[in-house]
């Protein structure tokens, strides 16, 4: 697990600084450079990696399908290949505005730390996930800060169990492979609810994917008996403890179902091919079938030719798509760069278009096409 590193570095994690006593605290919400959609060419080539800019972020929350569950403090959402988390601290900064509304000064704490446990992860690159969960913690800090008008210590219990629960929720992985770099399968927490109290079971992503296999059969197919051992002695009662103490806790195995109510974000688009001559192949619909399985709504940015029945991806997969009456197109732009503004996003064949996928029950899909 890749846990939050280098926070004194950000002035906002510093509670030792002196705050004047009529200082006033407001939600500043920090919004990257827009401008800065890519992080070098090379990782665009070998990683598919191109950032969201913000007012799309929020233009594929905007839907009413999707608002309804960001005003859920218990609406799970997932974002499979995170970048620097330009969705999940909107998600975030969202899902914390309906607790700022709707709290008083008793539960925002605990209101807060379910919303928490709501929102997951998962990066292949480990700097990109240290970014996303300090930006993660900037929207936190900025909520609770702007709502108590004081000044957030890292040494409270609620400070160390978001922290806890951002660690456990956004994971470094590939999602394809199912596997973080340490070969082992990518885990997640289901964080069973009890009034107050909460139970931390943990759960394989490959098993929202696979009906032939449980927990305890997956545990032992990648290697990881042990750590299942290790779990099982930590909480063999699945004991619950208060929310707010949740980084004390144990941890148990999730034993049933788990499905997300939201998959959401900016997958790669193609996987760079090996050799001098060998093309690019598209990824992207591997994302969509994924989502489509784990989740009632999905929705993406991903190219988009197969909307003709176009592309490197499988015919078979066009036409499937093509077909599903759950799909509505609600957003199309031929040229990216308004989208994607000084973005150069050729890749290996030179064609793109981006397309948004809202919803596994209403596959709403936006689309941005550019032939280069």
């Amino acid at each position: 697990m890749t846990k939050i590193e280098n926070l004194e570095e950000i002035p906002l994690f510093n509670d030792s600084e002196d705050v004047k006593k009529d200082k006033k605290f407001d939600i500043k919400h920090i919004v990257d450079d827009e401008n800065r959609l890519i992080k070098n060419k090379g990782r665009v080539q070998q990683h598919g990696e191109v950032f969201t800019p913000n007012w799309m972020v929020k233009k594929m929350l905007s839907e009413p399908e999707i608002q309804l569950k960001l005003q859920d403090t218990q609406a799970t959402f997932l974002e499979p290949s995170v970048g620097e988390g330009a969705f999940l601290k909107e998600i975030l900064h969202q899902k914390l505005g309906h607790v700022d509304d709707t709290s008083n000064k008793s539960n925002w704490t605990e209101n807060t730390l379910w919303v928490l446990t709501s929102i997951y992860g998962i990066e292949l690159l480990t700097d990109n996930l240290v970014k996303a969960k300090q930006q993660m913690m900037k929207v936190l800090i900025e909520h609770y800060q702007t709502f108590y008008q004081k000044k957030i210590s890292s040494n409270t219990d609620f400070y160390k169990s978001a922290s806890f629960i951002i660690d456990n929720n956004i994971v470094q992985g590939n999602t394809l492979t199912y596997l973080n770099d340490s070969d082992n399968l990518i885990m997640f927490s289901k964080w069973e609810r009890v009034g107050d109290e909460v139970s931390q079971l943990q759960f394989t992503y490959k098993s929202l994917l696979g009906d032939e296999k449980n927990q305890l059969d997956l545990f032992e197919s990648s290697g990881q008996l042990n750590l299942l051992d290790d779990l099982m002695e930590e909480t063999p009662d699945n004991k619950f403890i208060k929310i707010s103490k949740v980084y004390k806790g144990g941890v148990g195995v999730m034993k049933d179902k788990f499905k997300f109510d939201v998959v959401i974000g900016n997958p790669p688009y193609q996987e760079e091919g090996k050799g001098e001559k060998a093309r690019s192949e598209p990824i992207y619909h591997y994302f969509l079938e994924q989502a489509y399985k784990i989740s009632d709504i999905a929705e993406f940015i991903t190219p988009g030719r197969f909307l003709f029945n176009a592309g490197q991806t499988p015919k078979k997969w066009n036409r499937k798509m093509l077909s599903d009456e759950h799909i509505r197109i609600l957003y199309y732009e031929q040229n990216s760069s308004k989208v994607f503004a000084n973005t150069d996003i050729k890749g290996g064949s030179g064609y793109f278009k981006k397309q948004y996928i809202y919803f596994r029950t209403h596959r709403h899909i936006y689309a941005v096409q550019n032939i280069e």
